[in-house]
């Protein structure tokens, strides 16, 4: 009783000698193609189990290659702490949507270490409690952004200002519940002349969401940019004075949710 018949056991052995002859395979790539292939696996399967199977696997986790894309959105208990080991030079995407225990100073100073951020998603971090810094812009390397994402963070005016200056390239900007910036910001930002920005949300902030704020963002970009203004509270008679203004408003008035396909 509970012993393995002979078939049982050279089933188990021959399953043995086949994981061992796979891993040796997979360890014979070069260290750079493996960590391609780690680099396709989620996060949390990447440090719980991957790191676990040998002291090669544990190191090319742990190196810079793996972490072009760092994605910790909703780890709500990743820390400073935490969050540095994965942070390189080379990293170009940062996704920390609701990280709460994530500190700006702190936060601040990891991602300084990048030098080509692409993608930088901040939203919720210090929520309506501590303001984004307003080195934000001078401490990290963001001329390569193209996508940026501080909504429900306290953004300042100035901070506001320095964006258009600071990411040229900018295509996406979302700035959901960010209640702190002026109407006068929103007016006179050097966001008119920029080149590249595609999509500004300023989604249920309330001082973006007058009529003749919406009509200078509207001027953003030349006149290109699409608006995400949800939580609006526009009339008719608004909205026709609008398009006065713009005539093809109503076509660049969206609510984008799925806006990464806007990425070149």
């Amino acid at each position: 009783k509970g012993l393995l018949s002979s078939e049982q056991k050279n089933y188990t052995n021959k399953s043995l000698h086949s994981s061992k002859t796979s891993r040796n395979m997979i360890n014979a790539l070069p260290d750079l193609v493996l960590a391609l292939i780690f680099g396709y696996l989620p996060d949390v399967q990447r440090i719980c189990t991957v790191t676990l199977v040998c002291r090669k696997w544990y190191d090319i986790i742990h190196s810079s290659a793996v972490w072009k894309k760092v994605d910790f959105d909703f780890q709500r208990r990743i820390t400073s702490e935490i969050l540095q080991k994965f942070i390189y030079a080379g990293t170009r995407e940062v996704l920390l949507t609701e990280c709460h225990y994530l500190e700006w100073s702190d936060l601040c100073h990891i991602l300084s270490r990048c030098k080509k951020l692409a993608v930088l998603v901040l939203a919720w971090i210090g929520y309506r409690k501590q303001s984004v810094p307003a080195d934000f812009s001078m401490v990290l390397s963001i001329g390569y952004l193209r996508l940026l994402d501080l909504s429900h963070c306290k953004v300042t005016s100035s901070l506001f200002r320095m964006l258009p200056l600071k990411c040229q390239i900018l295509e996406i900007l979302l700035l959901q519940d960010c209640q702190e910036i002026s109407q006068e910001s929103y007016l006179i930002s050097p966001f008119k002349q920029h080149k590249h920005l595609k999509l500004l949300c300023v989604a249920y902030n309330r001082e973006a969401l007058f009529p003749h704020c919406v009509v200078a963002l509207l001027k953003y970009a030349n006149c290109r940019v699409l608006l995400d203004i949800r939580g609006h509270h526009l009339t008719s008679e608004d909205f026709s004075n609008i398009t006065r203004e713009h005539y093809d408003a109503l076509e660049r008035i969206k609510s984008v949710k799925d806006y990464e396909h806007m990425l070149r």
